[in-house]
């Protein structure tokens, strides 16, 4: 097969032009920034530069050539028009695939694509002609290199469209001419359309198939060679214009050859032998003809054509003459053959590198190619063998800039960023419409299951042979018996009654401290009468004796309430019976119906719907985390995923992005019809269960023992009441006697203090006092003084011994 030759390029500094560009649309920073990366872009140039058809390299040849042009289309996207405005970028020199000796200068980026899309499509196909058509895997990789050489050449061709010939001047080589790049294409198409005719061939498809397929071939040779009749073209090409005529011609006569095959099997040998007769006289002329040319190998096929129809001819005549004696009919009499394409060019945001590699044999050996234009060929080591397959377009949201081999993944242009804004605010609002409907669906169901008193009513008829005392009173009941029921109220009771003793022996405590301390007053009056001058403590402890007294009458008053608690306690201790049972044993004395409401056929309906209720509101839930997912950062609604795909728009750059906003923000449609199903699911459920809930509810109000079970309830109840009323009593009279003992502890530390301040005030009058009389002593004559005598003829103490006896007295009360 044919596969067209490479463009040769000539050196260029690439690397200020790349600074200047970014300068110019972003900023110095940028530009600083990527110093490195053009270097790295300008290595890259060189490697193309260096591109050659050899059926080692063939594979990596098509690999550099597709990430450099995708390098390049990505730097058209990033620097906007500044790239055409920028007037000092060094021009790219290319030189014509046919002629070396011509060349053109451009400085445009848009003709440096324009050339790496011939280079690829040209690699394109000198990898599809390595293939070995011999085998199925080799026509079906030959297939998709030729319609991918296909693609690129439709790509070139949108770059330079089609103009009179007068407008294109020299600005292109006759290559690249547009007439041109379109003849090329229709080579790649006839040459995709020929591996499937093959395969067709090899399957052993139905004739008539096979018949419409070559037609096609054809068809595809006859556009090429239209698309090269132009003057300067035909005279500038006449060895490709003259093969395409040839191959165009081959392929009509195959086309009849195998529409004879189709009339054989239809038992019609007269039409069968005059279409072999017009395959033999097309390809006669063409092996005939002056003007024959084309490589070789082409010219071997068609050769080889000629023979094997010829013979086919001879024999479908003879055998038509000495057996079946059919009219052979003109072949005008005859339906033409109707051409049938399958293949189409390969757009080449369809084209994914990754796999790109050799096809291996069974045997560990690549597939090579065979004789062109025929279905022979010898398997050759090393063979490469592009696989493409529909993968990660060119500036798609699957993966970052970076990803992609675009190293000016980092700058966003403006216009880019203020789309991004405008899609963000669409998607938000389009996600909190999602997550409001999903609020909204939850309120109207959680609605709906509490005006059925669903699933509580189902959770107790579940628990029923468990314990159909109702939760609250069952939770009250099994608290009051693991706190011993009327016992322990009993024992609070007497508690109450001790604590009431221990407070009464601390007032009496107190009351005693008093009396001492008033005493010792007293007495120490009497011995001293005028020169004892301190304030009585009776006057003293007056606020302390009248506190005492309320205390003393607020616990009399706590007795006589101590006692009554006592007899409400007895009056109550039928009602309080029931919980000097375990709970376990009330629960299990509850009356209950003979089958449990929990395995009707009702309670079961209830209990699937609200099952599947449950179920579709964890999906609507998962639908909506889903949703919200999706528009975090990296995921196919995230803001990079939008700027990846505003930036590598591809023919759309530059334009007006509403389109592509509106299709991301699409994206969120499918959550949003998703949702809608399980919202319509969901009223559905609602609908189920409120019509199975009315049949349950029957269930319920017609238990044979509701009112035997309520009257045990209410029982139940009332212990409860009546325990609560005592224990309330009991809060009460704890809560009295903790008022009352912090009082008097608080009026025992202060009678303390009271009584240890007075004495203290005691001993310092008591010194002063022994010190006057030590001075009056050693004032007065040493003579013995004489006693003096009371009433009834007693002798009077002296001063000093009335002084040492209140001393006395006073420090024995200070010991009680």
């Amino acid at each position: 097969m044919l596969h067209l030759p490479l463009k040769a390029t000539e050196n260029t500094n690439i690397t200020d032009g790349l600074y200047r560009f970014v300068k110019m649309a972003y900023s110095v920073e940028q530009a600083e920034e990527h110093r490195e990366v053009y270097n790295e872009i300008s290595a890259l140039r060189n490697k193309v530069r260096a591109v050659k058809h050899k059926e080692e390299d063939a594979s990596e040849s098509v690999k550099l050539l597709l990430r450099y042009y995708r390098l390049l289309c990505a730097m058209r996207i990033r620097f906007g028009t500044v790239v055409e405005d920028a007037e000092d970028w060094a021009p790219f020199t290319w030189k014509d695939a046919f002629k070396p000796s011509e060349k053109t200068s451009r400085p445009e980026l848009n003709f440096e694509i324009a050339c790496v899309l011939f280079n690829l499509a040209a690699a394109l196909s000198y990898a599809a002609s390595l293939e070995n058509r011999a085998t199925t895997s080799g026509l079906r990789a030959a297939c998709a290199s030729f319609q991918s050489a296909a693609g690129a050449l439709e790509a070139l061709a949108a770059l330079l469209p089609l103009g009179d010939e007068h407008e294109r001047g020299a600005e292109v080589t006759t290559d690249l001419h547009p007439r041109a790049v379109r003849a090329w294409r229709d080579l790649m198409l006839a040459q995709a359309q020929q591996c499937f005719y093959l395969k067709a061939v090899l399957d052993q498809v139905k004739p008539s198939v096979v018949a419409k397929l070559a037609a096609q071939v054809s068809t595809f040779y006859e556009e090429a060679t239209a698309s090269l009749q132009h003057a300067e073209l035909r005279q500038k090409l006449t060895t490709w214009v003259a093969t395409f005529e040839g191959q165009a011609t081959l392929f009509r006569g195959w086309a009849q050859y195998h529409a004879a095959a189709e009339h054989a099997n239809a038992h019609e040998y007269g039409s069968q032998v005059c279409r072999l007769s017009r395959a033999t006289a097309i390809l006669t002329a063409l092996v005939k003809s002056a003007n024959r040319q084309g490589p070789p190998p082409v010219l071997l096929a068609q050769a080889e054509a000629h023979e094997a129809i010829a013979k086919a001819t001879a024999k479908a005549a003879r055998e038509n003459e000495q057996v079946y004696n059919e009219r052979i009919p003109s072949i005008e009499a005859l339906p033409p053959v109707e051409p049938k394409a399958i293949v189409k060019p390969t757009k080449l945001t369809e084209l994914h590198p990754a796999e790109l590699g050799p096809q291996q044999r069974a045997d560990g050996r690549s597939e090579g190619g065979g004789t062109a234009g025929t279905s022979r060929g010898a398997s050759r080591p090393g063979s490469p063998t592009p696989i493409y397959a529909k993968g990660v377009e060119v500036g798609s949201s699957a993966s970052a800039g970076s990803a992609r081999g675009d190293p000016f993944y980092k700058l966003v242009p403006l216009a880019v960023l203020g789309d991004v804004s405008v899609f963000t605010a669409q998607r938000d609002h389009a996600l909190r419409a999602l997550g409001e409907r999903r609020e909204d669906a939850a309120q109207l169901a959680s609605a709906d299951l509490a005006e059925m008193d669903l699933p509580d009513a189902l959770d107790a008829a579940a628990h029923e042979h468990l314990a159909a005392i109702p939760k609250p009173l069952a939770e009250t009941l099994h608290a009051l018996t693991l706190r011993g029921g009327a016992g322990w109220l009993r024992e609070a009771i007497d508690d109450l009654a001790d604590r009431a003793k221990d407070m009464e022996s601390l007032a009496n405590h107190i009351d005693a401290t008093l009396e001492v301390e008033e005493g010792a007053d007293r007495q120490l009056h009497l011995v001293h009468g005028s020169r004892w001058h301190a304030l009585p403590s009776a006057q003293l402890n007056m606020d302390a004796r009248e506190e005492l007294s309320s205390l003393r009458e607020k616990l009399a008053t706590a007795r006589h309430a101590d006692g009554a608690l006592h007899a409400a306690l007895g009056a109550r201790a039928d009602a309080l019976e029931p919980l000097a049972l375990p709970y376990e044993v009330l629960a299990e004395q509850v009356p209950r119906r003979p089958v449990s409401l929990a395995e009707e056929p009702c309670a079961k309906d209830v209990r699937a719907l609200l099952q599947s209720l449950e179920t579709t509101a964890r999906a609507m839930d998962a639908t909506l985390s889903e949703a919200r997912a999706a528009c975090e950062d990296g995921g196919a609604l995230g803001e990079r995923a939008i700027t990846d795909a505003l930036v590598y728009r591809g023919d759309g750059a530059g334009g007006s992005n509403v389109e592509v906003i509106a299709a991301h923000v699409a994206l969120l449609m499918p959550y949003a019809e998703r949702l809608s199903d399980q919202e319509a699911q969901q009223a559905s459920l609602l609908g189920a269960l409120r019509t199975s809930n009315e049949a349950f509810t029957r269930a319920r109000v017609d238990d044979p023992t509701i009112d035997e079970r309520q009257r045990y309830l209410e029982r139940l109840d009332a212990v409860v009441g009546a325990f609560q009323e005592i224990d309330g009593m009991v809060a009460q009279g704890a809560a009295f006697y903790d008022q009352v003992e912090v009082a008097l502890e608080a009026l025992s530390t202060r009678v303390a203090g009271l009584a240890a301040a007075r004495s203290l005030e005691r001993s310092e009058l008591l010194f002063h006092i022994q010190e006057e009389a030590d001075v009056r002593r050693d004032e007065s004559p040493e003579a013995t003084p004489s006693r003096a005598v009371d009433a009834d003829g007693s002798q009077v103490p002296s001063e000093e011994e009335q002084l040492a006896w209140a001393m006395a007295h006073f420090e024995m009360g200070k010991d009680e």
